[in-house]
């Protein structure tokens, strides 16, 4: 891949969907550890967990935002076959390439049997976060999958994430990258809002999910982590 903007942007989506995939399948081995049973694929990255799995997600997630989760999973997928990788990581690479492809099949072949109902009013939809929304029933996908499968997706998903960090410590998008050096000036919220054209929520959503991949648990622990890294000066 060049080294870009369009690479930048590509390697900071698939951080973003393997961080998700992982959030899913921790939702689901926690899940068991509360006594949900569990269900019968060792393995919840085929075609066939997907075909049961998005009957449960059409039951909270509006049709535009699984429209764009399946753009980023195949856009992910994408780039997974683009990149070069260290061979211990091949069965990992595998695993979420995998989950990533069959994952979009399955939504856009469930929301093209389904045409989405006419709405009176256009409602955006809520906007991609690292992490799946909780409103997803995950006590119903936990009883689909076992949980040594969940816990190989969950593992392998967060190696592919940290891969993807090593192969180009610069992922942040140059959003991002706007968006750090406000904070970093010390201005407010409200502010860089206004100045973006984007609600305050979007903000906070979006550094949200800058800490969260870098494992830092507030603003001054990430803006260390991203300087450290020298992503960032």
């Amino acid at each position: 891949m060049a080294s870009d903007g369009s690479q930048d942007s590509a390697l900071s989506s698939l951080h973003l969907a393997s961080g998700r995939i992982a959030g899913e399948a921790h939702a689901i081995v926690e899940a068991h550890r509360f006594g949900r049973p569990e269900g019968s694929h060792e393995r919840p990255w085929t075609a066939g967990y997907h075909c049961e799995a998005v009957d449960i997600y059409s039951m909270s997630l509006p049709h535009s935002y699984q429209r764009n989760i399946a753009a980023l999973f195949s856009q992910s997928a994408e780039t997974m076959v683009r990149l070069s990788i260290p061979a211990s990581l091949a069965e990992e690479w595998l695993i979420i390439k995998e989950y990533l492809t069959e994952a979009s099949l399955s939504i856009n072949h469930w929301l093209d049997s389904h045409p989405q109902p006419v709405q009176p009013e256009r409602i955006p939809p809520p906007e991609i976060d690292r992490c799946p929304p909780a409103v997803i029933r995950f006590d119903l996908l936990a009883e689909l999958a076992t949980s040594g499968g969940a816990n190989r997706l969950e593992q392998a998903a967060l190696a592919v994430q940290e891969c993807v960090g090593t192969l180009s410590p610069a992922w942040l998008t140059d959003y991002e990258r706007s968006l750090l050096r406000m904070v970093m000036s010390g201005m407010h919220i409200d502010d860089m809002a206004s100045e973006l054209n984007y609600s305050e929520r979007s903000i906070y959503r979006q550094l949200k999910k800058v800490w969260w991949s870098l494992d830092a648990h507030d603003r001054d622990e990430g803006l260390h982590k991203l300087k450290t890294k020298g992503m960032i000066k």
